[in-house]
């Protein structure tokens, strides 16, 4: 079909005409489930929290009330701060959250790898009733733990050394413990990405490459692509199930006279 003014504006308005059809009708079907997230102590409502019933994601309003038009027989209810929680789904549910306070151990980049370390810290999570570990997922040298389908971490090398082979079942081993993963991400001190992408990179008075104290180059905070990898990294390890990403890093080097893509004060 030859494309015209005409065709292009009734492809439009058939477009419009469809989506709006589809909001009324979706408009028009009552909910299956109503309810309410209050916060388990106070009773007070809980703004925000995210319901999901199968491929049905909603959040509470101001009155911590949701609706949902899926016949899921079970919805998932978390909010920041709070435990995650699974119910059987009902017409009318009121779902009570408890808060979460965490208190967790470390493992490093290198530390993630080891059975001997990661042993040692399920076992002190134990003992001291821990109920969290932080992992690295882009450690302090810029390296990738797990495996990463980033084309950009690939390029740069970032994840020649895996030492979470299987996310996944990594996480599932922590939640079996009874463990919240924390999925550690350092963001602009990255020497991978400074080095093989000069670009990217905070650069000295003199315009040479910038490296800290200990060797390592840092990426430009201003720049969307390094914002854009970083988040890359967050939405992979969100997949492979940790709890809550933990941006480290989300700061200009702390030394003076070095040159960035913006003007920047203090």
């Amino acid at each position: 079909m030859r494309l015209t003014r005409s065709n292009i504006a009734s492809f439009f308005f058939l477009t419009v005409l469809v989506l709006l059809s589809a909001a009324i009708v979706r408009a028009e079907v009552p909910p299956n489930i109503r309810g309410e997230v209050t916060d388990g102590v106070t009773r007070k409502p809980i703004e925000g929290a995210w319901i999901v019933s199968g491929d049905e994601i909603t959040r509470t309003n101001h009155d911590g009330r949701f609706e949902l038009h899926g016949k899921g027989t079970q919805i998932g209810v978390r909010a920041i701060g709070y435990s995650r929680e699974q119910f059987r789904a009902a017409p009318e549910m009121h779902v009570s959250l408890s808060r979460f306070e965490v208190r967790g151990l470390y493992l490093s980049f290198w530390g993630a790898g080891s059975q001997i370390l990661r042993g040692g810290v399920l076992e002190t999570a134990t003992k001291a009733h821990l109920n969290a570990v932080v992992i690295d997922v882009k450690g302090d040298r810029g390296l990738i733990s797990p495996p990463t389908q980033s084309a950009l971490g690939i390029e740069i090398a970032a994840n020649r050394i895996v030492t979470i082979p299987d996310p996944r079942a990594f996480v599932a081993d922590l939640h079996n413990h009874g463990l919240y993963a924390i999925a550690r991400i350092v963001v602009f001190k990255d020497n991978p990405l400074a080095r093989s992408h000069p670009e990217l990179a905070v650069k000295t008075e003199k315009g040479a490459l910038f490296v800290d104290r200990e060797g390592l180059g840092w990426t430009d905070p201003f720049l969307h692509a390094v914002w854009d990898y970083n988040i890359s990294l967050a939405i992979e390890a969100a997949k492979d199930g940790f709890d809550e990403i933990q941006f480290d890093y989300v700061r200009f080097p702390d030394q003076k006279g070095l040159q960035f893509s913006k003007p920047n004060n203090e």
